[in-house]
């Protein structure tokens, strides 16, 4: 079983430009796996809401490990893409 859901938020001090669709598998009894596709990134959990929080945080960290690693190295093809797909939707909370 496969559904849509929408992330309208994310945790630290990051936000989304716009809401972002997602799929929730439901692969077990009771095992969640939420899919951003477009990076290929997936967050588990027992329940949808721990799914969707695992790949929150997930997103979060891969693009904080890329922006790292594109100080230091050149970016291959999928990881350059994966960041830019990132930054398209996510950016840092302003402060007031």
């Amino acid at each position: 079983m496969k559904d849509k859901y929408i992330i309208d938020n994310l945790p630290k001090e990051y936000v989304l430009n716009e809401p972002l669709i997602v799929t929730v598998e439901h692969s077990s009894k009771d095992d969640f796996i939420a899919c951003f596709y477009d990076v290929n990134i997936y967050g588990y959990g027992d329940t949808i809401s721990e799914a969707l929080d695992d790949l929150k945080e997930l997103m979060i960290d891969q693009l904080e490990f890329l922006l790292k690693e594109k100080e230091q190295v050149i970016l291959g093809l999928t990881p350059q893409k994966q960041l830019d797909v990132l930054c398209r939707h996510i950016r840092k909370r302003s402060v007031s």
